[in-house]
Order: C-alpha cells, then structure tokens, then sequence
C-alpha cells in the first residue's frame, strides 16, 4: 500500500485497493507522485507519496491515517477534499457561514484586471469553505471542519 504523509500536522493518506487503476491513479505510475501536494487536514503544501513499508515505524506511530479509495485519495490529493468535506448543499453552506465569524479569506488577483478570485474562506471555529467559479455563480464545493482533537 501507498501512504501520503503530511509532513507538517502528521497527518496521512493511506490508498487502499492495490490494483494497476490505484496505481496509474496515485500511485508510483501516477502523475501525482513524487509532487508535494496540498494536505486537505492543515493546508501545507507538504503532503508527499510513499510506500508504506518505507515508513519509519517510529513516524508510524505518530500519523493520523485515513484509508480512501484511489479515486477519493486523488480528489483530496488535488483540493476537493476529503469525501465527508464534500457535503455542500445550501442548508450546510448556510449552517457553516452563520455559525462563526469569517476570520481569514484567500483572494488572488486577476491579472490585467480589476478583479478577484476568493478561493477560500476561513471561519473562526476553524471551518474552512472552499469556492469554485460555475455557470451560476460561485459554487461551494468543500468545507471542511476543523477536527475536534
């Protein structure tokens, strides 16, 4: 099996189903390996492949893993979440931005332009809603709450 640690919050993936699909998908085959990706737990840009059997017994002992499927594991490594992050109907929208102030928002400049992309909103209870852009409008697409420790 394959693990994608995170290398700042410990945090990791574990690919389940060892099968050539997996492989091509995420695994050593896989366009996403050997990249640093996005961990979907704390944000850094510090979440990398390995095989699990490489994994230091000691650093074992300290990861948080969770197993996913191929697919589920290449849409949390390329920042649509992990599968209960994806539950974004209106009423959960809703809950989560009348649940706690925003604290923090990512925007990123549209050049040439007097515009903005708002990728991410931050709340204060640590919930994080992550934008899209769509033929309505803006579209929620994840949110992801902070993971009561």
């Amino acid at each position: 099996m394959h693990l994608y640690v995170c290398g700042n919050c410990f945090f990791a993936l574990r690919v389940l189903n060892g099968s050539s699909e997996g492989g091509d998908l995420v695994g050593p085959l896989s366009d996403t390996w050997g990249k640093f990706h996005e961990c979907p737990e704390c944000s850094a840009e510090k979440m990398y492949g390995h095989p699990e059997n490489a994994i230091d017994s000691e650093l074992m002992v300290k990861l948080r893993v969770r197993d996913l499927e191929p697919t589920e594991c290449f849409t949390a490594l390329l920042g649509g979440g992990l599968p209960d992050e994806q539950d974004a109907t209106p009423d959960e929208v809703e809950k989560a931005l009348l649940s706690s102030p925003i604290k923090e928002v990512t925007v990123r400049p549209i050049k040439g332009t007097r515009r903005a992309v708002l990728d991410r909103l931050f709340l204060e209870n640590g919930t994080r809603l992550y934008l899209g852009a769509g033929p309505q409008g803006a579209v929620v697409y994840r949110i992801a709450h902070k993971e009561q420790r």
